[in-house]
Formats: structure tokens, sequence, C-alpha cells
């Protein structure tokens, strides 16, 4: 899980180490990036109810809600780099990945405090100091890229990580599945 999350915290530093001076470089003013934002806080505001029926759908299973989170940012940066021609592209790509943040920012704490119990805080801690690694490592690798050749290496690199998420979130659904399906046996 932590692993998984990692991955989409690196994934996500596309947003100012390639898409905001992708945008700078096409002459669009600095308020265009801004935009991106403000949709980013609308859609977090506006967006509860589908949120709310996309968690009523995966039946309040968290592991489930890694996986859609992790798509979700596949998904974005996978159209944002198919269509980064387009301004819209990085509207939807927003959209789509915003989607993706709400969905894994209440499911890694919850997850963890369900799992670990009076530990919590401990393991909270740990997989906090093991995501701070993809926001570490992020900003150097997307910087390189759009460095040494441009928004769509960049794009590339994120949608590759980003898939590399899904594949690190289907596998802990897999185990945790596993779990449960033991302990329902041994009772």
């Amino acid at each position: 899980m932590a692993l998984g999350a990692t991955c989409i915290f690196f994934s996500n530093m596309v947003w100012n180490m390639g898409v905001a001076p992708y945008i700078t470089a096409q002459g669009m003013p600095l308020s265009a990036f801004s935009w991106l934002w403000t949709i980013n806080g609308i859609i977090i505001f506006a967006g509860q109810p589908i949120t709310s029926w996309i968690k009523r759908i995966l039946q309040q299973n968290l592991s489930a809600q890694l996986v859609a989170s992790a798509v979700a940012y596949a998904l974005g940066f996978g159209f944002m780099l198919m269509y980064h021609g387009s301004y819209f592209a990085f509207i939807a790509g927003m959209i789509i990945t915003t989607f993706g943040e709400m969905l894994i920012s209440p499911t890694i704490p919850t997850f963890i405090t369900e799992k670990t119990g009076e530990n919590a805080p401990f393991y909270l801690g740990v997989v906090g100091a093991i995501t701070a690694v993809g926001r570490l490592l992020g900003p150097l690798a997307m910087g390189y890229m759009y460095d040494h050749g441009g928004v769509q290496p960049t794009l590339l690199l994120a949608s590759l990580v980003s898939l590399a998420s899904v594949f690190l979130c289907l596998l802990h659904a897999y185990v945790q599945r596993e779990k449960r399906v033991s302990a329902t046996k041994a009772s």
C-alpha cells in the first residue's frame, strides 16, 4: 500500500515539474495554471457526492478504493499524455486525478487505523515516511525529464509510475483478500 501511494505521490509531481513550465512555455498566462488548482478545489468540494457513490459501489472496500484511486491517476495522466497539445486535456486530467486524490486521501489513514489499532500512530508515521520518498524524488525526476525532453516524457513517466501504482494496489488488494479468506477458513 505504501509503495503504491509513493508512486502516486511521485507521479503527482508532474503538475509542478511538467505541466506548469509547459503551460508557460506555450505562451499561456500563469493564471491558466492557477485555474487548474481552482478546478481541483471545486471538484474536491462539489465532487463529494460522486466519491460517496463510488465508495458505495466499491462497498466501502478500502483496498478497492486504493485501486480506483491509482486507476484514476493513471487515466488522468495518460489522457494528458495523449492530448497535451490542448489546455482542455489538462483540465480533464485535473478533474480525473482529483477524484483519485479524493479516494486515496482518506483511505490510507483509515486502512492503517483499522488494521493496527492502538499502534496506528507508529504505522501512520512509517507509511508517511515511505510515501514522502515519492514527494522527494518526484520533483527531481520530473524536473530532469522536463529539462531534457519537455512535457511528453514527463507525462509518460507520470503515466508509467501511476500504472505501477495500479499494479502495487492490486497486489495489496490480493494480499488483503487472501488474509480475509485465511481468517474465514480458520474460524
